[in-house]
Parts: structure tokens; sequence; C-alpha cells
């Protein structure tokens, strides 16, 4: 297939990168052993490399041949895993299966290890055409393709033995209980479809069939609750600091939202506060009903006015914290503590960024090289891009310092180091200059001062917040 691509490219004059996962080369983990689950871990890798690749030849787009009938396999493995981890074996169908559809496009990138880098853009033109219409139209029009042999042994990956169970296809390289839990998912599946559908409409249509017609009533159900949860967060949200979400818990309590509805707007604001990878499940607390759940019943019920903040703030996954505050006429924040009196004041819910565990990855990024060899190279009037805690995007203009910085940095090589690093409860970036032979020796370069989360301007560096409320 690295053959054919090749040649494919040359011939339409398209430049060709062929790159292979270096497997125990760090961030990529082993490559795991025959019989080891490899699916879960290629899929990071393959999304690691591709991200690499994205920044090494400054690509902003990325296009991915995935179709229909994708869609239909992720709504099978989607119930398949709820099935399998379920006590009793039944089947939650809820708001997990609006998730398992993709969206034709999005924003996408971050690495999965917070690895430096940038958000770029993921278009899936194809996720409305169904692979058969796909080879029917190649055929017609005598376009080469190439199908990949991998893709039909069903024990290599779950995707590929749903695959092959759902195309009717031998699958005896498949252990027992294996082939019954898929089968049994999908007569589940189709009977969720008829039922959603109306059996009179489709009694006896095929199977495939009727799953594709459900996907595509799932994927406009997505686009709705999408709607949704955007007028939603307009509806409760207030002003907060960056990167943060402050919901109006007056408003929360008045509503009377769906479950669907509960989890959906959940899953948003821990996209967007979370440090996990941008597009990663991790960001969403895992899609675990149960996380989703304890969030939901803590901020869509009343407040207890006569806690604190901190005794009241809890978590629930993707490294994001939720506290009442109160918020006041000014609209400044105010920690809530009994026998606090503001005038008329309002108590809020502030979802923000948890402060890292002493086994995670430290949030402080040396930038001392690269600013050094930036310096070295003074005719470069490039800024430096960088990627900050999977939050914020720094570009840094090394030429702009101040010139006893720069002096300081270029002249003292091993007791001078250049660091952006978190401040505050809220986690905000700044960029510090120490050196280490002068006591106190911390000089702010730009970032956020503690108070107040404003951003402390200086023409060399600029900093934004990169991670997007919106769907996409």
């Amino acid at each position: 297939m690295t053959a054919r691509c090749r040649e494919l490219s040359a011939s339409l004059g398209i430049p060709n990168v062929a790159i292979s996962i270096p497997w125990s080369q760090p961030p990529f983990p082993p490559k795991p052993l025959p019989g080891q689950a490899i699916e879960e871990v290629a899929r990071a890798a393959r999304s690691q490399l591709l991200f690499d690749a994205m920044q090494d030849h400054e690509c902003d787009v990325l296009v991915m041949g995935h179709h229909a009938d994708d869609q239909v396999e992720t709504a099978l493995m989607r119930l398949l895993r709820q099935s399998q981890s379920s006590q009793n074996g039944t089947t939650d169908s809820s708001v997990n299966l609006h998730h398992a559809i993709t969206r034709p496009y999005r924003r996408w990138g971050m690495g999965f290890k917070s690895e430096p880098g940038s958000l770029g853009w993921a278009g899936l033109p194809g996720m409305d055409k169904w692979i058969d219409r796909i080879i029917a139209t190649c055929k017609e029009n005598d376009l080469d393709y190439v199908e990949d042999a991998t893709n039909f042994n069903p024990a290599l990956t779950p995707r590929n033995a749903v695959r092959a169970v759902l195309a009717g296809r031998e699958a005896k390289a498949l252990p027992e209980a294996e082939l019954y839990d898929i089968q049994n998912v999908i007569g589940k599946a189709r009977s969720m479809a008829l039922d959603d559908h109306g059996r009179k409409a489709m009694p006896s249509a095929r199977t495939a069939g009727v799953l594709r017609a459900w996907v595509g009533r799932l994927g406009e159900a997505r686009v709705k609750l999408d709607d949704d949860v955007d007028r939603l967060l307009s509806q409760f949200s207030a002003p907060s600091p960056p990167s943060t979400i402050l919901l109006r818990a007056d408003l929360l309590q008045k509503s009377n939202l769906s479950k669907f509805h509960k989890h959906a707007l959940v899953r948003r604001i821990l996209r967007f506060v979370s440090p996990r990878a941008w597009g990663s499940v991790g960001a969403e607390a895992g899609g675990r009903t149960e996380s989703l759940e304890r969030i939901s019943e803590r901020i869509f019920h009343e407040v207890d006015i006569g806690m604190s903040s901190d005794s009241a703030k809890f978590g629930a996954g993707s490294d994001v914290l939720w506290k009442p505050v109160v918020i006041g006429n000014d609209e400044q924040i105010h920690p809530l503590r009994p026998g606090l009196v503001l005038p008329k004041p309002k108590v809020g819910w502030l979802a923000y960024r948890s402060r890292p565990r002493a086994a995670e990855k430290s949030t402080q990024l040396d930038v001392t090289p690269i600013i050094r060899d930036r310096l070295a190279n003074p005719s470069s009037r490039e800024g430096i891009e960088l990627l900050w805690d999977c939050r914020f995007a720094l570009t840094l203009k090394p030429w702009l310092l101040p010139d006893d910085a720069k002096a300081t940095i270029t002249g003292d090589v091993g007791g001078v180091s250049v660091t952006v690093e978190p401040v505050g409860e809220w986690m905000l970036p700044k960029v510090v200059l120490r050196e280490a032979k002068r006591r106190n020796g911390e000089v702010p370069l730009g970032g956020y001062p503690k108070r107040h989360g404003k951003f402390m301007g200086s023409p060399w560096v600029d900093i934004r917040f990169v991670r997007e409320l919106s769907a996409l």
C-alpha cells in the first residue's frame, strides 16, 4: 500500500511522506505483543504521529478517509463496551451513543502527551458516504483504489470483528463468547433502531440497512444536541477567568433538562477546561456515565450556602474541579463561606483546571534552549509557537525581549533559565526568568499575574487560550 500511495502521489505531483510508528521511543509506547489489545494503543500512536507530522510540515488541516459505515461500527463498538462493562449484561443506550457519531469536521491536534504544538483542523469529507457507494464510484470512473487486507482479519481488532459479523462473513477465528457478544449487540442495536423508526416501516429490512438509517438519525440528533448545548451555555454562563467556566446555579436549578442535555453540557465544559489532549475521550471524563451523573447531580441541585467553597469543591474526571462561588454585583468571583454578606449575591458553579498530581508530568516548560537559539540567529524573525498544558498557545519573539534580559540569557549559560509555569488557582501561564546566582532572582517576562486573571502584556510574548467551547 505504501508503494501505491507513493506512485499515486508522484502521478499527481503531490509530496508523499511515509512515516512508521517509532514504538518504544517516547512518547510512543512499546508495540503490543501478539494477543494483546492493539486498537486503542495504535490509534493513540497514529494520532500522535500525524500530529507530529502536521507540526513538522506546517500543515493546518488533516483530511481523513473515514466513511459512513465507520459510524455504524463505532456505534456498535460503543454498545459492545457498555454491554461488557455492565454487571447484568444490559445495554445503556443513552447519551454516549450520540458521542459515538463523529462530526465531518472538527478542531484537531494537541498530541496525546502534552507535547508542544498547536491546534489544526480535521476534515472527514466521506462521513456521509457508504463504502459500497464509494467503491461503485471508483469502479464506474475507473479510479484506482486499494483495500487494506488487514481490515478483514476479524481476530486482529475488535472493529474488524464487528465488521466481519455485521457483514455475515466467516468469523471462525473469534472465540465463541466474543462472537456471541457481537451478535447479541447487533441484535439489540437492530431492535433499538426499529423501535426508534417504527417497526411497521421497516419490518423485514436487512440489518445493515436498518443500522445505517439509525446511525443517520443519531447524527441528526447529535447536531441538534450540539445546538442545544450552545444555547444552554449562552443562557447559563457568567464572565470568569480565562480557561474557566462559571455557571449560574439559580438558572441551573430552574432548568428542566433531560439527562441527555445535562451530560452533553457537562462533557462540553470538561473538554473546554481539561488539560487532557483535545479530541481524546480523557478530556470528557472518559465518557463514563457515572462521572457525568455525579457532576450533574451536584451542579443541577440547590447549593448549600452554609458550606465553604473549599469544602464543597469536587472533581469527577478530566483533571477538572468544580466549586460553588459567589458572583457579586460587580461580576467579581468571591469564595462561598458561612456568614458571607454581599448585596444580592448570586451563587455559581466554577469549573477550573485542577493542580497536577505528584505522578503527573510537570506543567513547567523550559524554553531556554529555543530562546537562546533564536537570539544566536538575529536574522530570524519568525515567532516560536508552543502549546502549554494543552490549553494555552504561546508565540515567543525573543528579539523583542528587553536588552538586559537578552544579555542575561545569552551571557550566563549554566545559571539562567526561562520557563513557562502555572500561577494562581486557575493555573494560568506566566513566563519567568531565573538566575541561580541571585537570591529571589525571579523576573516575570509576561503572562498572567496572580490576581484578576488579566494578561500582563509584553511585545515579545503573546498568550492565548486555545480550547474551543463550540461543538467543533
